[in-house]
């Protein structure tokens, strides 16, 4: 009876998939060269050891029976193995794996399922029920990446086949195997390609060569969507499975007494013809009704394992025999739908039918969100996101762009909060710090109020560029709430020298959702778009060859060149420490206009070079902002005027690639990276720490390095050449940022933060 424990298990675990993810979901996901280190058996104290060193530089997957073991020995497991054959009663008895995503199958106990919270990764369990749900409802769908895969592991191969497979499709160069024989247990099998390479002890210091870089899966898994966006589509094909399934049990009853009632008919002398017609006519349309049941044939085969009750009447004649043979197999399907009969299908649905979203906001009732002017007029368009954001949430959210000059002056004079007939605002955002210098004309007070502000206002600016820029508007930062910046390296920048700021935070900056209707990728046309200013890098240099403190920029320049990695603050940081100086070259830099021209320098130098390594080698290029520069020997290359982001907006749903260059951003990124995606795009761009943590190169974006550009024409003819392969990045890119990188998400961030500081 084990095949119908399974089914069993199938049909109450199908409810999973409406909130889970699919095995392909996994596909390439770790970056090649983090290795996969999966955990067998219970292993010694020197083993737990080793795996304390290496555990954020690899991914760890362990057996299902054997996780609660290295959860308690505070190994940091990323995924558990759980497959039909684990003892279940271990898990069972722990509570310490239910957070921990786990890789399986619907066949598994339903009884342990329904005790895991975290992400549950499904490959398909075999079962023709399951697969027939599926196909009802994911068929059609065009996120190829988020299919529910249909691949059967075959475990007559062994575990470590299994393994291996699984590790080469999660896209890890290295599969390490650890405790998986009792005479091993503290040596490592290590295979690359599903061929062994070498065995190594985990005391020998050569192993760690293979562990060079640190990961967080938690981070790589944040951007993973379910199979299904909205659980309606399932739940209703799943209600449906169970409706159907309750009248083939109805069509089985009633077969079974028609049977009863022919074989009746078989032990008489005479039988009225009328009769015997209306038993052949029901059977034959109930045998119509069973046929056209996808499954069936699949739960007579299955039926036909299970061992019921002899019939030992007699088959005096062919009709009698008839009948009794089929009143068997239809006991048998009967005995069968019994067994796998869910009794709690309406408590099940109900506790995973979709309900709105309730946050927990409790204490935040109304927030100002301010914008001034910016380059291509960004920052309205960011207040806007946040609104939407806010709004949802039940935030009574009020807007302000400084675009009326009359009106600034009747705020300045009266306040906000009478201009805007409210008593007042519980928390006020200044996006990118604008007005945090300007005061109201009607309070005169020892403390600085802000133009917005009434008492006990909260004041939130928010920076999108480098503090540098905004040592004034940051003077006035002592009174406010707390700072918020796009980088963050630059909250290290004001911890270490701003200390009038009181409480810095990072904040990603998110993506604009285009409003229309996105155009099919395979109608965009096949060319790279690069938005961005031009500057002349001989201008630049002529006035750095004149500047009195030649000598430290020009170094600072080549250290950064050198190392593309580091940041102006990491030079200048090495430069004090080189030439034991405690402020001296900080304060040149930092207090004096030499950021600024490095700054310029650096961005349009690497800029510059990336657009000419992509031009060199033919790929078509339209350039807007650059319409006064020469590139008249390079046809690809097309010169357009700068267009405002609405424009850019429509032009990028109209593109298949989209470039960006970060203005020397390290520990965020620029939001026109998720404007691409969330137009349907892909995003071209250097990599970030923050976009190494949050993305994935050739999954939902293409990453360069700006120490290897001569590498990036490579990439991008790869991909406009394979339209398929292109067509899964845009697609997957467009999702991740759909989920995770619009402006609302960032406001559902920003308010955990302010939430936070509550407490």
């Amino acid at each position: 009876m084990e095949i119908v424990q399974h089914e069993k298990n199938v049909l109450e675990n199908m409810i999973y998939l409406s909130v889970g993810y699919g095995l392909c979901a996994l596909e390439n996901m770790i970056p090649a060269d983090v290795p996969i280190v999966f955990l067998g058996e219970i292993i010694d104290e020197k083993g737990i050891n080793f795996l304390k060193e290496i555990e954020e530089k690899a991914c760890l997957i362990c057996k299902g029976e054997t996780a609660e073991f290295f959860l308690k020995n505070n190994i940091n497991v990323d995924f558990i193995f759980l497959q039909e054959e684990c003892d279940y009663l271990i898990l069972q008895q722990g509570k310490m794996w239910v957070d921990i995503p786990l890789i399986t199958t619907t066949g598994v106990s339903h009884d342990v399922l329904k005790k895991h919270h975290g992400k549950k990764f499904f490959y398909f369990s075999g079962s023709e029920i399951e697969n027939y749900l599926f196909n009802k409802t994911v068929k059609n769908s065009k996120k190829q990446m988020y299919w529910y895969n249909t691949l059967v592991l075959v475990h007559d191969k062994g575990e470590k086949s299994i393994f291996e497979f699984l590790a080469s499709y999660m896209g890890a160069s290295y599969t390490i195997f650890l405790g998986f024989d009792e005479d091993t247990e503290n040596e490592l099998v290590i295979y690359k390609k599903q061929e062994c390479v070498k065995i190594v002890e985990t005391s020998s210091h050569e192993i760690y060569d293979y562990f060079k870089v640190s990961v967080s899966m938690g981070r790589i898994l944040e951007w993973i969507l379910p199979i299904y966006e909205s659980k309606d589509i399932f739940l209703k094909a799943y209600t449906n499975l169970f409706d159907e399934i309750t009248q083939i049990n109805k069509t089985v009853h009633s077969c079974i007494a028609l049977y009863e009632n022919l074989y009746q008919m078989a032990q008489q002398k005479n039988v009225w013809k009328n009769d015997l017609d209306q038993i052949i006519t029901e059977l034959n349309q109930n045998t119509q009704n069973l046929e056209n049941i996808e499954y069936i044939s699949y739960l007579l085969d299955i039926s036909e394992k299970i061992i019921i009750k002899e019939d030992k009447r007699t088959k005096n004649n062919e009709i009698a025999e008839v009948a009794l043979d089929a009143i068997q197999k239809y006991k048998k399907l009967e005995s069968l739908l019994e067994a796998i009969e869910i009794k709690n299908v309406e408590e099940i649905k109900n506790n995973y039918m979709d309900s709105p979203k309730t946050r927990n906001y409790e204490g935040i009732e109304n927030i100002l969100l301010v914008g001034g002017s910016s380059q291509y007029n960004v920052l309205p368009y960011f207040v806007e996101g946040l609104k939407t954001g806010f709004q949802k949430a039940g935030i009574t959210t009020y807007i302000y762009i400084s675009s009326n000059l009359e009106r600034l002056e009747q705020i300045k004079r009266d306040g906000y909060n009478y201009f805007q007939n409210t008593t007042g605002y519980q928390y006020i955002l200044l996006m990118n710090g604008v007005f945090l210098e300007i005061e109201r004309y009607d309070v005169i007070v020892e403390n600085y109020r802000n133009l917005f502000d009434n008492e006990g206002s909260k004041i939130i600016p928010m920076f999108v560029d480098h503090p540098c820029y905004h040592k004034g508007r940051l003077s006035y930062a002592h009174y406010t709430h707390m700072v918020l910046f796009a980088d963050g390296n630059w909250v290290k920048y004001v911890k270490n020298n701003l200390k009038n700021v009181p409480d810095p935070v990072f904040l990603p900056l998110g993506g604009i959702e285009y409003e229309n209707k996105l155009m099919e990728f395979y109608e965009r046309e096949n060319k790279v778009v690069f938005f961005g200013g031009y500057s002349d890098l001989k201008e630049i240099q002529r006035k750095i060859e004149e500047h009195k403190y030649l000598p430290i920029i020009r170094k600072i320049i080549e250290r950064l060149m050198a190392n593309p990695k580091m940041t102006i603050e990491n030079i200048v940081d090495s430069l004090e420490e080189e030439n034991n100086s405690k402020y001296t070259i900080h304060h040149v830099v930092f207090d004096t206009d030499v950021f600024g021209i490095i700054d310029e320098y650096i961005r349009h130098y690497y800029r510059q070079k990336v657009i000419f390594t992509i031009a060199k080698k033919g790929i078509p290029i339209d350039i807007y902002g650059w319409n006064n520069v020469n590139y008249s020997n390079y046809p690809n290359v097309q010169l357009k005027e700068a267009v405002p982001l609405d424009k850019m907006l429509e032009i990028c749903q109209n593109t298949r690639f989209v470039l960006n260059v970060q203005p020397w951003i390290k520990v965020g990124t620029q939001e026109r990276v998720f404007n691409t995606m969330l137009c349907g795009a892909i995003a071209i761009t250097d990599e970030t720490q923050y976009l190494i943590e949050n993305t994935v190169d050739k999954q939902n974006i293409l990453m360069y390095k700006l120490q290897d550009i001569e590498e990036l024409p490579c990439k991008i003819q790869y991909y406009m050449n394979n339209e398929i392969e292109a067509q899964k990045i845009a697609e997957a890119g467009y999702m991740l940022a759909k989920q995770n990188h619009t402006w609302s998400n960032r406001e559902e961030e920003l308010v955990k933060i302010m939430k936070a500081r509550e407490i």
